[in-house]
């Protein structure tokens, strides 16, 4: 069924006109994704509290490949447009290149997602001994065997061809991203309403059997709680958004591909456009990653801010000083 895709409409040659806009969006999506992956980066490694925290670590992790996205996957995708809206020849290795780039980066975010599950399925679970098992040693075996495993995955798309490949991986994104919103969202629920009973029981002082607070000291009841409410709940919700970016992003892709190998008289410029449509949807979603992030978690922002701030006081003093100086 998809063995047309990947030759469909390659003997013809997309309008110039979508070559260059792509161009010009790979480059928007750069300059901003960029500086905002970089921020991130920073912010998580200079904050002692960040950089120790599992949740924060996934975070830089799936940073760091956008940020290489960002740099290398982007850097190629303008010279590769650029190249085809002036009808000039591209190398082959510059194409591979580019894709398989885009595949590892691309699945070191999902594996870093899925990782991410983890994280806070536990927590929702049993906070507690999830946190002893999860060391900070651990999880950095884990985020570099993402790598590892992507890098070994990509390279499957040497074998069956571009689009072939994305189809898989969407697919399998889509599906696992659904599946892990599904049990998050249950045990966030379920969670919940275990909070909201313990605060109840917390007007008593005994609790009640079955609470989330049997076994914790009484001084220690309301800081657990609070710090479930207040910051748990914020960071599952960031999750949550970061996962349904996933499904927008994957799930047209999917439905594009398969609309276009359906298609008996679609022409072939329309082909090429719904091609570099799935190519932009994709490359974007690392700035919509970074934006949520930043938005969503005050820890991660208030940091960003401190750092961004430092910055612009330390290009006043300079802009001062040479002033003084002339």
């Amino acid at each position: 069924m998809l063995d047309n895709l990947d030759s469909k409409c390659l003997d013809e040659s997309p309008i110039a006109e979508m070559s260059f806009f792509n161009a010009g969006f790979s480059m928007v999506v750069s300059f901003v994704a960029v500086p905002l992956d970089i921020l991130i980066l920073v912010s998580i490694i200079k904050m002692y509290h960040l950089f120790h925290r599992t949740f924060y670590l996934i975070i830089a992790n799936i940073a760091l490949a956008d940020l290489i996205s960002g740099v290398l996957v982007n850097a190629l995708s303008i010279s590769f447009h650029l190249k085809e809206g002036f009808r000039s020849d591209i190398p082959k290795f510059e194409i591979s290149s580019m894709h398989y780039l885009f595949f590892l980066t691309n699945s070191v975010s999902v594996l870093s997602m899925a990782f991410l599950s983890i994280d806070r399925l536990g927590v929702l679970l049993n906070p507690f001994y999830f946190y002893q098992v999860i060391t900070r040693a651990r999880t950095i075996v884990v985020l570099i065997l993402t790598w590892l495993i992507s890098a070994a995955l990509s390279v499957m798309y040497f074998q069956v061809g571009y689009l072939r490949y994305l189809v898989v991986f969407s697919l399998t994104t889509v599906v696992l991203t659904m599946i892990i919103m599904v049990a998050t969202m249950i045990l966030f629920k379920r969670r919940l309403t275990e909070s909201e009973r313990a605060d109840a029981n917390r007007q008593s002082p005994t609790p009640r059997s079955g609470s989330i607070d049997v076994g914790v000291p009484q001084g220690k009841r309301k800081t657990t709680l609070h710090n479930f409410t207040k910051m748990d709940k914020r960071v599952t919700t960031t999750f949550l958004w970061m996962l349904v970016l996933f499904i927008v992003n994957y799930l047209p892709c999917l439905v594009i591909t398969a609309y276009i190998n359906l298609c008996k008289e679609c022409s072939c410029t329309f082909v090429h456009i719904m091609r570099d449509i799935i190519f932009l949807f994709i490359i974007a979603s690392g700035l919509f990653r970074a934006i949520n992030f930043i938005v969503r978690l005050t820890l991660l922002r208030e940091s960003v801010k401190s750092i961004a701030s430092c910055q612009k006081r330390s290009q006043a003093e300079g802009f001062e000083f040479g002033k003084v100086g002339r």
